[in-house]
Protein backbone atom coordinates (compact mmCIF):
# COMPACT_ATOMS: atom_id res chain seq x y z
CA UNK A 1 0.00 0.00 0.00
CA UNK A 2 1.04 3.59 -0.50
CA UNK A 3 -0.14 6.57 1.53
CA UNK A 4 -0.05 9.95 -0.18
CA UNK A 5 -0.04 13.23 1.71
CA UNK A 6 -0.65 16.34 -0.41
CA UNK A 7 -0.09 19.80 1.03
CA UNK A 8 -1.33 22.76 -1.01
CA UNK A 9 0.33 26.02 0.01
CA UNK A 10 -1.64 28.18 -2.43
CA UNK A 11 -5.32 28.32 -3.27
CA UNK A 12 -6.65 25.54 -5.44
CA UNK A 13 -10.17 25.13 -6.74
CA UNK A 14 -12.24 22.14 -5.63
CA UNK A 15 -12.25 20.80 -9.20
CA UNK A 16 -8.47 21.19 -9.63
CA UNK A 17 -7.87 19.68 -6.19
CA UNK A 18 -9.97 16.63 -7.06
CA UNK A 19 -8.26 16.22 -10.43
CA UNK A 20 -4.78 16.61 -8.90
CA UNK A 21 -5.56 14.12 -6.10
CA UNK A 22 -6.79 11.53 -8.58
CA UNK A 23 -3.75 12.12 -10.79
CA UNK A 24 -1.37 11.62 -7.85
CA UNK A 25 -3.25 8.47 -6.81
CA UNK A 26 -3.08 7.03 -10.32
CA UNK A 27 0.62 7.84 -10.78
CA UNK A 28 1.60 6.48 -7.36
CA UNK A 29 -0.41 3.28 -7.88
CA UNK A 30 1.52 2.69 -11.08
CA UNK A 31 4.95 3.65 -9.73
CA UNK A 32 4.66 1.75 -6.44
CA UNK A 33 2.55 -1.28 -7.41
CA UNK A 34 2.44 -1.28 -11.26
CA UNK A 35 -1.36 -1.08 -10.90
CA UNK A 36 -3.28 0.55 -13.76
CA UNK A 37 -5.88 3.23 -13.06
CA UNK A 38 -8.69 0.79 -13.93
CA UNK A 39 -7.39 -1.77 -11.39
CA UNK A 40 -6.98 0.53 -8.36
CA UNK A 41 -8.75 -0.79 -5.27
CA UNK A 42 -9.64 1.33 -2.20
CA UNK A 43 -6.72 -0.14 -0.24
CA UNK A 44 -4.11 0.27 -3.02
CA UNK A 45 -3.38 3.94 -2.41
CA UNK A 46 -4.89 6.35 0.09
CA UNK A 47 -4.74 10.12 -0.34
CA UNK A 48 -4.87 12.85 2.31
CA UNK A 49 -5.01 16.53 1.27
CA UNK A 50 -4.08 19.44 3.54
CA UNK A 51 -4.39 23.15 2.80
CA UNK A 52 -1.45 24.95 4.44
CA UNK A 53 -0.44 28.62 4.61
CA UNK A 54 2.20 29.53 1.98
CA UNK A 55 4.42 30.95 4.72
CA UNK A 56 4.85 27.39 6.00
CA UNK A 57 6.35 26.13 2.72
CA UNK A 58 10.08 25.64 3.22
CA UNK A 59 10.53 24.32 -0.33
CA UNK A 60 8.76 27.27 -1.97
CA UNK A 61 6.48 24.84 -3.79
CA UNK A 62 2.78 25.47 -4.28
CA UNK A 63 2.14 21.80 -3.63
CA UNK A 64 4.22 19.19 -1.82
CA UNK A 65 3.48 15.51 -2.28
CA UNK A 66 4.78 12.85 0.08
CA UNK A 67 4.40 9.24 -1.02
CA UNK A 68 4.82 6.80 1.87
CA UNK A 69 5.73 3.39 0.47
CA UNK A 70 5.27 0.17 2.43
CA UNK A 71 8.40 -1.78 3.30
CA UNK A 72 6.76 -4.63 1.38
CA UNK A 73 7.71 -2.63 -1.72
CA UNK A 74 11.42 -2.38 -0.78
CA UNK A 75 13.52 -3.05 -3.90
CA UNK A 76 15.13 -6.47 -4.24
CA UNK A 77 18.35 -7.71 -5.80
CA UNK A 78 18.26 -10.14 -8.72
CA UNK A 79 18.52 -13.05 -6.25
CA UNK A 80 15.40 -11.85 -4.39
CA UNK A 81 17.18 -10.53 -1.29
CA UNK A 82 16.41 -7.00 -0.08
CA UNK A 83 18.59 -4.34 -1.71
CA UNK A 84 21.06 -2.39 0.42
CA UNK A 85 20.43 1.24 1.39
CA UNK A 86 22.36 2.73 -1.55
CA UNK A 87 20.37 0.73 -4.10
CA UNK A 88 17.11 1.50 -2.29
CA UNK A 89 17.94 5.24 -2.21
CA UNK A 90 18.53 5.22 -5.97
CA UNK A 91 15.27 3.28 -6.49
CA UNK A 92 13.17 5.69 -4.41
CA UNK A 93 14.86 8.75 -5.97
CA UNK A 94 13.98 7.40 -9.41
CA UNK A 95 10.42 6.75 -8.27
CA UNK A 96 10.16 10.35 -6.99
CA UNK A 97 11.52 11.59 -10.33
CA UNK A 98 8.98 9.54 -12.28
CA UNK A 99 6.13 10.83 -10.13
CA UNK A 100 7.40 14.41 -10.45
CA UNK A 101 7.61 14.13 -14.24
CA UNK A 102 4.10 12.67 -14.53
CA UNK A 103 2.60 15.35 -12.29
CA UNK A 104 4.38 18.34 -13.81
CA UNK A 105 3.40 17.14 -17.27
CA UNK A 106 -0.26 17.35 -16.18
CA UNK A 107 -0.22 20.33 -13.81
CA UNK A 108 1.11 23.89 -13.88
CA UNK A 109 1.62 23.97 -10.12
CA UNK A 110 5.15 24.24 -8.69
CA UNK A 111 5.49 20.78 -7.15
CA UNK A 112 7.92 19.16 -4.71
CA UNK A 113 7.89 15.34 -4.36
CA UNK A 114 9.44 13.02 -1.87
CA UNK A 115 9.11 9.26 -1.51
CA UNK A 116 9.51 7.75 1.95
CA UNK A 117 9.64 4.03 2.67
CA UNK A 118 8.12 2.93 5.99
CA UNK A 119 8.62 -0.42 7.62
CA UNK A 120 5.64 -1.02 9.83
CA UNK A 121 2.12 0.20 10.24
CA UNK A 122 -1.11 -0.83 11.86
CA UNK A 123 -4.21 -1.50 9.80
CA UNK A 124 -7.89 -1.79 10.64
CA UNK A 125 -11.09 -1.47 8.63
Amino acid sequence: MAQINISHFTDISVEENRHFSELVRDVAAWEVHAVKKTDIEPDTVSVMVFPVDMAASISGAETEVQVLVSGNDWPRNSDGTPADAAVAKKHFDQMAGNIYKALTTNSNRKIYIWVTPFMTTGWAE
